[in-house]
């Protein structure tokens, strides 16, 4: 379990040492997300992200008017979990987190991607605008997907914006890792259905804008390596 939040603190000026790790950013995407089977339950995830690697992300989730709950995720390495004002967010470019409120993140399950498989489907037109679409789906027999609760994932991408494929799910990602075929670019909409075929849920891109952010980890960060 990742570890009580602790307050992250920001500041216009790094603080550069031997030890400390730094990620870019230069995608800011926010999407709605509405919960059909939570009677159409809605809220907003915005995501920081890196146009020429995806292999770590920044999402910000509303926990007040003044802060947001922000989690990094790079994959199958670290995490962290931490609260940030959202005037000092928007304000500053560096994102400064000690090393000792990070842990490592290792996918323990990443045998669980072979029994997925991406396929692609039908273009979507959504505005009389036209994107690509593709879905990842668990291989499974209908007894096994109910039994391990696998459903699938669609994936409706405006290719018109030069982005490697955004995922924020372990095992999508350690599937795209083995392929790598999908066309680039960012989701406009991420659907999900359970193991019954049923909608579960729908995130929708409301506004993207260029950024340019970097999240510093700061201090002693030698148990992440």
């Amino acid at each position: 379990m990742m570890p009580v939040f602790r307050i992250l603190i920001v500041l216009l000026v790094p603080i550069w040492g031997f030890s400390q790790k730094s990620f870019q950013f230069d995608y800011m995407l926010t999407y709605e997300n509405v919960y059909v089977q939570k009677d159409s339950l809605k809220d907003t995830t915005v995501y920081l992200t890196n146009a020429a690697d995806n292999s770590y992300f920044i999402s910000l989730k509303d926990i007040s008017h003044t802060e947001y709950e922000l989690t990094f995720t790079q994959h199958d390495m670290i995490r962290a979990q931490v609260k940030i004002n959202k005037t000092a967010f928007l304000a500053n470019k560096y994102l400064n987190v000690v090393c000792s409120h990070v842990s490592n993140h290792k996918n323990t399950v990443k045998k669980v991607a072979n029994n997925y498989q991406f396929t692609a489907v039908m273009d979507t037109i959504i505005n009389n605008n036209t994107y690509a679409s593709y879905s990842l789906k668990p291989t499974y027999s209908t007894k096994k997907r109910l039994k391990h609760k696998a459903g699938t994932n669609l994936y409706i991408i405006n290719t018109q914006i030069p982005h490697l494929p955004m995922f924020t799910h372990p095992t999508a990602y350690e599937k795209w890792l083995s392929e790598k075929r999908l066309p680039h670019g960012i989701p406009v909409k991420k659907c999900f259905k359970d193991e019954k075929n049923e909608l579960y849920n729908c995130e929708t891109l409301i506004r993207f804008s260029s950024v340019n952010k970097q999240l510093v980890l700061t201090g002693n960060c030698a148990h992440l390596e």
